[in-house]
């Protein structure tokens, strides 16, 4: 018993710490990638269907709910991204971090995992270009768009290509000329360009238009009471708006427009209002880069647990005070619980904030089995 203990302890210590240098890789600015695949869904699994799956890119605000077919594809990612898979009808979480966003992946996707298939891996990496423009033709095999450099580009639609304005899915009928467009193109044979990935920036239809998607990623210059100012590059400085509907999050938290300081990083998206400005729809707070806080892991047996923390006793540093709050994350075998569920004897691995040697305010804890099993 006391063995299994062990390896538990520096399993979950191993666990957490890798969970935290890929948090600091997927936080930062946007990329210049595509990230495209398909979803399976794994044997065993009651849906056998991926339709309803939604998939986001984390610390970018990206998502979209994929089709029975379940294709999905994002442009503007970074490398070392993480995508996360939700369903909330029959309780699908998982996430999986990619190394490359090179080349289209396979995702099988379970309960609560999310692994590359090996078997149905898709073709090896190929270069990826991203055009920016107005559609001057289209048809239902190809687009000519009028990029920002002058120049028209003819790229190819096949039945592979995903077409989408915002969260909804489109059909190669629906592109029409004057719509600008963000496109993620391969070069294929024969020196022509084919659509991976078309993006419906702004469509002039019966129904309006919210405006185009505009990012704004860097560091916090000032914070007002209904916006901040982002300081970009190569842009300057971005006014971005916040209203009612704006999310903002810091480390999974969500978090005021007080909660952010001048100084910190952050990776904002939302509605373009003019080329310095833009209503956030979403705001992933990083923190300030240059004072970025310690971090810390204890794992150990729960010696104690109060109202908002509880004591870890670990066999290098001896007990361990984890203070808990709002944006505290607390599993057992994989399912979300409170504070009051852990129990002293509980075996608990904490991660998160350094405040002395001997206290930390945890991001994530890991509870298993308990002492007196």
């Amino acid at each position: 018993m006391r063995t299994l203990k062990v390896v538990f302890i520096l399993a979950a210590v191993v666990l957490l710490a890798a969970c935290r240098g890929h948090r600091e890789t997927v936080t930062g600015d946007y990329g210049t990638g595509v990230v495209s695949g398909q979803i399976v869904m794994a044997s065993g699994m009651a849906n056998a269907s991926p339709a309803g799956v939604r998939v986001a890119v984390g610390g970018t605000g990206m998502s979209a709910v994929v089709g029975a077919d379940g294709r999905f594809a994002f442009a503007g990612v970074g490398e070392g991204a993480e995508l996360i898979f939700e369903r909330r009808s029959d309780g699908v979480s998982a996430r999986l971090s990619l190394a490359s966003t090179s080349a289209p992946v396979v995702v099988e996707l379970s309960q609560s995992v999310a692994t590359l298939s090996s078997h149905r891996r898709a073709s090896p990496p190929v270069p990826q270009e991203q055009i920016e423009g107005t559609i001057t033709a289209a048809s239902a095999t190809s687009i000519t768009v009028h990029d920002s450099h002058g120049n028209d580009v003819v790229v190819q639609i096949t039945d592979k290509t995903l077409i989408r304005k915002g969260g909804t899915a489109l059909t190669a009928a629906d592109l029409r000329t004057g719509m600008r467009v963000h496109v993620a193109a391969i070069d294929s044979a024969n020196n022509t360009k084919t659509a991976v990935l078309v993006i419906v920036q702004d469509e002039n239809d019966d129904h309006g238009n919210a405006g185009q998607i505009m990012t704004a990623n860097g560091t916090v210059k000032s914070v007002g009471s209904d916006s901040l100012v982002v300081t970009t590059v190569p842009k300057g400085d971005i006014t971005v708006k916040v209203d009612g509907n704006t999310i903002i999050r810091k480390q999974g938290a969500i978090i005021t427009l007080a909660g952010i300081k001048a100084g910190d990083g952050v990776n904002t998206m939302g509605q373009r209002i003019d080329d310095h400005t833009l209503l956030a729809r979403q705001i992933e707070v990083r923190g300030n880069d240059r004072n970025e806080p310690e971090e810390m892991a204890a794992a150990g047996t729960v010696k104690s647990v109060g109202s908002d923390n509880l004591v870890v006793t670990t066999h290098d540093k001896g007990d361990v005070t984890v203070k808990v709050d709002a944006g505290t994350v607390i599993r057992r075998d994989g399912t979300t619980i409170h504070l009051a569920d852990v129990k002293p004897g509980d075996f608990a691995a904490a991660e998160g904030q350094k405040v002395d040697d001997h206290t930390l305010l945890a991001r994530a804890i890991e509870v298993h089995g308990s002492g007196h099993h």
